[in-house]
């Protein structure tokens, strides 16, 4: 049985959107029960799904990044980065990403301490990079994620706006 890639699914009277994860080995186990995998498009969250919920969200190949699932990464993507671009100060919703493969890993602070960061990993490249340090986020010193948001700022300082997708 071939799934649909890009759904939708009504998960607490909301839609979520994903991909399906067909090809792992809990997937594989759950298909012949008419349940998949779904992997959140934003956060590191997954779903066990009825294959009978999922709405397939075709790809547009003529017009790539048009479709509902790339519209809907893409406006998450401006909520996030407008609120981290509002931050005066280093702390909780300051995004931020690296440079991996031909893409980038993005990722969000979701809490601060003295001597610790929390972050988290957001699906905002389609690619779904991960940084190999921080994979899909976790307790980092915070000597090694505050400088990103030093950088923000020269760069800001530098070019007049804010660094960008």
């Amino acid at each position: 049985m071939e799934l649909p890639y890009q759904v939708k699914f009504k998960h607490n009277d909301e839609y979520v959107y994903g991909i399906t994860s067909e090809y792992c080995d809990e997937s594989k186990k759950l298909i012949p029960q008419g349940k998949v995998i779904v992997k959140d498009a934003i956060t590191p969250e997954t779903y066990i799904v009825n294959i009978s919920d999922l709405m397939e969200i075709p790809m547009s190949y003529t017009h790539f990044g048009e479709d509902a699932y790339h519209v809907w990464v893409e406006n998450s993507f401006k909520l996030a980065q407008s609120f981290s671009d509002g931050l005066e100060e280093f702390g909780p919703g300051f995004l931020f990403s690296i440079g991996v493969g031909d893409g980038s890993a993005w990722y969000v602070v979701t809490k601060v301490s003295p001597r610790t960061v929390t972050i988290e990993w957001r699906g905002f490249c389609l690619d779904r990079w991960l940084a190999p340090m921080l994979g899909y986020g976790g307790k980092f010193p915070r000597k090694m994620i505050e400088p990103y948001f030093a950088h923000n700022k020269a760069y800001e300082k530098i070019f007049g706006r804010k660094t960008d997708k």
